[in-house]
């Protein structure tokens, strides 16, 4: 049977993961919710209501079921969200859930994610040239 408060849990541990610059209570107080709140959910005590689920998801741009489903829901890694380490990043489009970017092609999803990077990369670049200037 599934425990549902492990799963919570453990995706808990794995969105704190992705801001490891930023402590627990400084993400609370961004998140507007309760330090206290969030270190039970983190150990598996507590009974968040579903407003503080929602919070939560909201802020790491997840829908709020997937904190309570395994690896938040995520099967593949085709979206890119999930890192090598097994920590998983904020979704990075507001106007776009995570579901409907899913339904996508994966030729489609690979296409978007090699042209951010493409992005990225050449922002750093040119900003390593202006450093050198």
């Amino acid at each position: 049977m599934l425990d549902i408060r492990k799963v919570l849990q453990e995706n808990l541990k794995a969105l704190l993961a992705t801001r490891p610059e930023t402590s627990r209570l400084n993400l609370s107080r961004e998140m507007k919710v309760a330090d206290g709140t969030l270190g039970s959910i983190q150990y598996g005590k507590g009974n968040p209501t579903i407003e503080i689920l929602e919070t939560i998801a909201l802020f790491f741009g997840l829908e709020t079921w997937q904190l309570l489903s395994p690896n938040l829901g995520h099967t593949t890694t085709g979206s890119g969200r999930k890192l090598r380490g097994g920590q998983y990043v904020r979704w990075p489009f507001p106007g776009i859930t995570p579901a409907d970017f899913d339904t996508l092609p994966c030729e489609d999803r690979e296409e978007i994610e090699h042209y951010v990077a493409y992005k990225i990369k050449r922002r750093k670049a040119n900003s390593a040239r202006r450093k050198k200037s």
